[in-house]
């Protein structure tokens, strides 16, 4: 038979490098040239899926349809892929490939480490929750050690001035406006009490993380970040930086030391106490218990500074929620004694009232009932009016700042949401090995969760559409209105290997529910079956 004619038959070449095995799928055709077999590669198909390989492979041999379709395959393997294969779709839309230097396993792990930080916020990659996902199979992680994670993020922190040079190149405009969001990391949430890194966050006008300044664990020290605030503001040639924090940080001794420095601004809260005093003495605008909307309005208690009230809905149910908790909580502490003191074995008005004041004060709802003691009888009741008053301020709060009119009310109030980044708020958590390490150590988690952050800022605004009409986006990882809930959705999305008989196997996505398809779709990316390593 002559070169260039006859049948074509698929072949499986594998090649091996090192410790590693290559594996080519080649369309060829064979025929004899002075009394030898020989072969002519017509294609290379090592490209196709999986599936369109063994669809070929059946084509060209006249096999009968896939064993899979008659249902006598296997399913060797199922893993959670959709929710990493949507984060690892925009990583690489933004190039943060290429912002993480040259090929390699290190930029492999840093890269994983972000993914893994933006799909489970407080979760130490260390503890092999990547494992169970296709992230680390596909970008070969899955052996990595903590000290190659601990590698990976001291290579972060070195990369860390030209990351937020580019990051900045891209989105800060000189002459411009920035926010510096100040606060202290956690495992979880934030709590006055934490020891995690202090950080300042520098954001441009619309939210997007791009450089951040760390300091060591302990109790925030704000005046720590009047000076990189200023410095930030030079290194990228802006207007103004408005530092934002909550009031416990931001507070009224900070204020001056703020302006007096020039050209920076600030955002902050006003301490419930003071928003419940409003609202007793009328000062709150009438409409404040309801809108969603912000509010604008003043108060000569601040003046020359600009109040905003607004309620968030979610932050209101979860208030109610945690109030009803508690009062249940203290009806339970409050039963036994009522009995010890109905069959004598608690007496006297003093002692009573030192129990029931006690249980009360444990779960901070001493206010919310009335109580009626003798020295033989308590009888307790939850106190109406004194509920109702709390419960309307449910996911109120008050902002106060001088910015100019130019900022309007809804901007201020988002400058001051995005205090609760949870990829910042688990910085703590960004591992492996929580709090501690070096100065470089914890400069590198600072960096990790700036990236995560830049990455589910894009993911949030891309998915707008599907968040806005789908109940998933009120729960997940990062509470109200993020993708939280959608990735927790979309690792239902599994990739299945199945084994398909005389040793072959293919990997197959399930069939995308509607919510997935579209998620992908606003992304500008097919659900891919792989995650492709950048170049």
């Amino acid at each position: 038979m002559a070169k260039g004619s006859g049948p074509v038959h698929l072949a499986r070449v594998v090649r091996k490098y090192k410790d590693r095995e290559y594996v080519s799928w080649l369309l060829r055709r064979s025929f004899r040239e002075d009394g030898k077999v020989r072969h002519e590669t017509v294609a290379n198909v090592t490209a196709l899926p999986d599936h369109a390989i063994d669809a070929l492979r059946r084509a060209l041999t006249g096999a009968p349809e896939a064993p899979g379709v008659r249902g006598d395959a296997q399913v060797t393997r199922s893993l959670p892929h959709g929710h990493v294969a949507a984060v690892w779709a925009v990583v690489r839309n933004l190039g943060l490939p290429f912002l993480l230097g040259p090929p390699g396993r290190e930029r492999d792990l840093a890269l994983a480490l972000v993914v893994a930080r933006v799909c489970r916020p407080a979760v130490d990659p260390a503890t092999r929750w990547w494992t169970d996902t296709t992230l680390a199979l596909d970008l070969d992680v899955a052996d990595a050690t903590p000290a190659d994670l601990e590698a990976a993020v001291d290579g972060l922190a070195t990369r860390q001035p030209a990351i937020e040079t580019a990051l900045g190149r891209r989105h800060l405009v000189p002459g411009g406006r920035a926010f510096y969001a100040i606060g202290q990391s956690t495992a979880g949430a934030p709590a006055p009490a934490s020891t995690g890194p202090s950080y300042g966050l520098l954001r441009e006008s619309g939210g997007v993380p791009v450089a951040i300044d760390v300091v060591a664990g302990g109790e925030v020290d704000p005046t720590a970040f009047v000076a990189p605030a200023a410095a930030q503001r030079q290194r990228f040639r802006l207007e103004d930086v408005v530092l934002v924090g909550e009031h416990r940080l931001l507070s009224s001794g900070l204020i001056p030391l703020i302006e007096a420095a020039g050209g920076l601004g600030w955002i902050t809260a006003l301490r419930p106490s003071a928003v419940q005093a409003l609202a007793v003495s009328g000062a709150l605008p009438a409409d404040a218990a309801g809108p969603i909307d912000p509010v604008e309005f003043s108060h000569p208690d601040h003046a020359g500074e600009r109040l905003v009230v607004w309620k968030d809905p979610a932050l209101a149910s979860a208030a109610a929620a945690d109030r009803d908790q508690l009062l249940e909580a203290a009806e339970q502490l409050l039963a036994p004694l009522v009995d010890a003191v109905g069959d004598g074995r608690l007496a006297g008005v003093g002692k009573i009232r030192a129990r029931v004041e006690r249980a009360l004060d444990r779960l901070g709802t001493a206010e919310l009932f009335d109580l009626t003691i003798t020295g033989a009888s308590l009888v307790f009741s939850r106190r109406a009016a004194a509920v109702a008053a709390e419960a309307a301020l449910d996911g109120v709060t008050v902002l106060r700042t001088r910015l100019a009119g130019d900022l309007e009310a809804v901007a201020v109030v988002d400058a001051y949401r995005g205090l609760a980044d949870p990829a910042l708020q688990a910085l703590g958590a960004a591992g492996p090995r929580a709090g501690g390490g070096t100065r470089q150590r914890r400069q590198g988690r600072a960096v990790l969760g700036l990236l995560a952050a830049h990455t589910a800022w894009h993911l949030r605004r891309a998915w707008v559409p599907l968040l806005a009409a789908d109940h998933r986006s009120t729960v997940g990882q990062d509470g109200p209105a993020g993708p939280g809930g959608l990735l927790d959705h979309l690792a239902t999305l599994t990739r299945n290997t199945l084994a398909l008989g005389d040793g072959v196997a293919v990997d197959r996505l399930c069939v995308p529910t509607a919510a997935q398809q579209q998620a992908f779709d606003l992304l500008g990316s097919p659900v891919p079956v792989r995650l492709g390593k950048a170049q």
